[in-house]
């Protein structure tokens, strides 16, 4: 996820660490549908965008939910 993050972060990023979730809708052939963050929606939505090219491990059926805790400086 850090390579998505990094195409969605604000240039140049703040300097302390944030600690957020990521929240990543999968289909069971492990393809990212939604990307939801608790801190922006925009930030979300570009997420989503960069990481339907990234692939992940599949998913038990579709529409099957992942957190991923992160710390970024934003």
């Amino acid at each position: 996820m850090i390579p998505v993050l990094n195409q969605c972060l604000p240039d140049p990023p703040g300097d302390i660490p944030t600690v957020f979730s990521v929240f990543v809708r999968l289909s069971e052939k492990g393809e990212a549908s939604e990307v939801v963050t608790e801190l922006d929606q925009a930030l979300g939505e570009c997420m989503t965008a960069a990481a339907r090219k990234m692939p992940f491990p599949e998913a038990p059926r579709d529409g099957y939910w992942i957190q991923v805790n992160m710390a970024a400086p934003l």
